[in-house]
């Protein structure tokens, strides 16, 4: 993250690669958030590609208009940085505008490597250091600090995003008290649910995520599929 900050800061083009449902999209909107004359666009087509930026940055333009035309538009904003998402599904005349827009910033979300000219960021996992350290910034209780970690080092990817989704679960499954209250009630023997059942709502949720996925919508189903395996990794722990 420091490293993708810097890059930003310092107007350096970056391709972030990761795998399918790594956090890229949500990290790139997570960064348009905050970046000034920042647009978030999709793949497509170079004239499609072109009309996106425009309409973000407000910038009139003509449905007839030639492809050298709304270049040139883009070309004269100011300070523009760009985060592209599927950007290996862009075409060769769409990479091609990429690079001739100077004046642009541009941080790729892409699965595999692309050749265009950026630095290259792999979105991996904390080693098993690095995750500690990291888990200390949250200031959690001892008992927090260890079941998040086993939930990070037995069912995720141990990504930043990945981390901090699982320290909000747990944060809110404290604060509300139902979880832990639930499982006080069955250990003994006070049958709610089985477990049966909670495994089964564990696997519809993991269900459901592909569809928020093909909707485009990652982060709903990345909060459905760590809602899952909290679900599964609470009733381990009661074994």
């Amino acid at each position: 993250m420091e490293k993708i900050l810097y890059n930003l800061n310092y107007r350096i083009s970056t391709a972030i690669i990761g795998q399918f449902g790594a956090g890229k999209t949500s990290l790139l909107k997570y960064l348009e958030s905050f970046t000034p004359n920042a647009y978030y666009v999709s793949s497509s087509g170079p004239k499609q590609l072109l009309i996106q930026i425009l309409k973000k940055a407000e910038i009139s333009y003509k449905s007839g208009e030639l492809i050298s035309d709304l270049e040139a538009k883009a070309k004269r904003i100011k300070g523009l940085v760009l985060f592209i998402d599927d950007a290996d599904k862009l075409s060769k005349p769409s990479r091609r505008i990429l690079q001739e827009l100077t004046n642009a910033n541009i941080i790729l979300a892409s699965e595999k490597l692309l050749a265009i000219d950026c630095e290259v960021l792999k979105l991996e996992g904390f080693n098993d250091s690095e995750l500690k350290d990291y888990l200390k910034s949250f200031m959690l209780t001892k008992e927090m600090h260890d079941k998040v970690y086993h939930f990070i080092k037995n069912y995720s990817d141990s990504s930043p995003l990945s981390v901090k989704k699982a320290v909000e679960l747990y944060s809110k499954a404290l604060d509300s008290g139902q979880v832990f209250s639930l499982f006080s009630f069955t250990s003994k023997k006070v049958e709610l649910l089985t477990v049966a059942s909670f495994i089964a709502i564990g696997y519809l949720l993991m269900s459901l995520r592909y569809f928020f996925y093909s909707q485009k919508d990652f982060l709903t189903g990345y909060a459905l599929s760590t809602t899952a395996y909290l679900l599964f990794f609470l009733f381990r722990r009661r074994k």
